[in-house]
C-alpha cells in the first residue's frame, strides 16, 4: 500500500484488515 493516504496510513492499514477479516 502506498503511504500517501493522509497523515496517519496506519488507520487505512487497520481498515483495510478489518474488512479483511469479516
Amino acid at each position: 500500500m502506498k503511504q500517501a493516504f493522509g497523515p496517519a496510513p496506519w488507520t487505512l492499514k487497520i481498515f483495510f484488515i478489518s474488512l479483511t477479516t469479516i
